[in-house]
């Protein structure tokens, strides 16, 4: 079986999942590796903007001297990707892959007129207006002004084909799903633009980019709930657009029910610490297809 791992951390700080859940999770990722083919993503929207509040507040540099934001994730992606790796080679004993990863957006996104995602820390605003005339999108928020930045929806992983030459040769893959985003221009070339994307959106593109068998988002909430720990709830994709609040994030909800509509496959939500149940859909949520019949193969 070839599965996107989609692994989220909702604990307050931004950097638990990189820290101090990584561990964890490789241990629990590694007994998965061994009859399937893997690629594991990880959320980085936290740790950039955690990353983004940390550079502002150092010395109050002027937005001229920060990083772009598509640097910032960048260098996120590389550290989160390297300890997630590491340690998945100490649990594997090797052939195991941290790639960055991009992903493709459309320029023309409704996103980009409407941006309403907030990054960085509050401030007043005689600050904003400085911040404003480097170029940054500053809205009221509580307390003050945040920059705000677009949330387009994910096309496509540029590193998708280069992630199935990985699986194809037994590696296991690491990357941050929601990547950089970029738009690619008329000539074919890249471009990044200032936005983050959803993780959990951009690992069902993955997913069907590379006709994974099964899409699995598993939380490290440790408040996930009691009834979806040990049990298996299988619901079609249309219901679980009308309910089911208590089985994971809503974006994870809508990802895995996108993934199941375009492809016919199956997707799972569950708790990390039953990971290879909620694999093997013994557990956690279950999501088919209306009428209840996957593709396989």
């Amino acid at each position: 079986m070839r599965a996107v791992i989609s692994v989220s951390d909702p604990s307050p700080g931004g950097t638990s999942l990189e820290r101090r859940h990584v561990l964890d999770v490789a241990k629990c990722l590694a007994g998965l590796a061994g009859h399937h083919q893997l690629v594991v993503t990880y959320d980085g929207d936290p740790y950039i903007r955690l990353l983004t509040d940390l550079q502002w507040r150092v010395g109050r540099r002027p937005a001229s001297d920060l990083p772009r934001l598509d640097v910032i994730a960048a260098d996120q992606q590389a550290e989160a990707g390297y300890l997630l790796a590491r340690e998945l080679h100490n649990e594997l004993g090797g052939q195991v892959a941290a790639i960055l990863t991009q992903v493709r957006v459309d320029p023309l996104d409704e996103a980009f007129r409407r941006p309403g995602t907030e990054i960085g820390p509050v401030c007043d605003e005689a600050a904003a207006q400085e911040l404003a005339a480097s170029g940054w999108l500053m809205e009221r928020s509580e307390g003050g002004w945040r920059r705000s930045v677009a949330t387009p929806t994910p096309l496509a992983v540029v590193e998708a084909g280069t992630i199935e030459l990985l699986l194809d040769a037994g590696v296991v893959v690491v990357c941050a799903a929601g990547g950089i985003p970029v738009v690619a221009d008329f000539d074919g070339s890249l471009r990044a633009v200032p936005a983050l994307s959803s993780q959990e959106a951009a690992a069902a593109v993955l997913a069907e980019q590379i006709h994974a068998d099964r899409l699995v988002f598993l939380t490290v909430d440790p408040d996930f709930p009691e009834i979806a720990q040990r049990s298996l709830r299988t619901v079609e994709r249309s219901d679980v657009l009308a309910d089911l609040g208590d089985y994971g994030p809503p974006a994870a909800r809508r990802a895995a029910c996108d993934f199941v509509e375009r492809t016919g496959r199956q997707a799972s939500i569950g708790p990390l610490w039953d990971g290879r149940s909620v694999l093997d859909g013994d557990a956690g949520l279950l999501v088919v297809p209306d009428g209840g019949r996957p593709v396989t193969g």
